[in-house]
């Protein structure tokens, strides 16, 4: 079966927000797994969708990322976001510069 990118990305955001995932949030995530499945690294793309649906389900994921950073250094700043979705973590890093 062969899905567009343009529709899994909406089938996506719709799957977030109904688990109470802020649209940006859900943007930021939904990206990052489309882009890792069209470049072949399918361990790290849409694949793990239901990973995070079954994990904010659970309780070990929060739907709702607060990024905070604790501490910053001219080369480095420790923003953790505890039982967040790593990608918004790694997302944040880059643009926080």
């Amino acid at each position: 079966m062969n899905v567009l990118p343009s529709e899994l990305h909406e089938f996506g955001l719709k799957c977030f927000e109904a688990y109470g995932v802020p649209r940006d949030q859900a943007e930021v995530v939904i990206d990052h797994l489309i882009t890792a499945s069209l470049r072949g690294v399918n361990s790290h793309g849409i694949i793990r969708l239901p990973y995070y649906l079954d994990g904010i389900e659970k309780g070990y994921v929060k739907p709702v990322a607060k990024i905070t950073v604790l501490k910053e250094t001219p080369v480095m700043a420790c923003d953790p976001i505890p039982n967040g979705a790593g990608i918004l973590n790694s997302y944040n890093d880059i643009v926080y510069n």
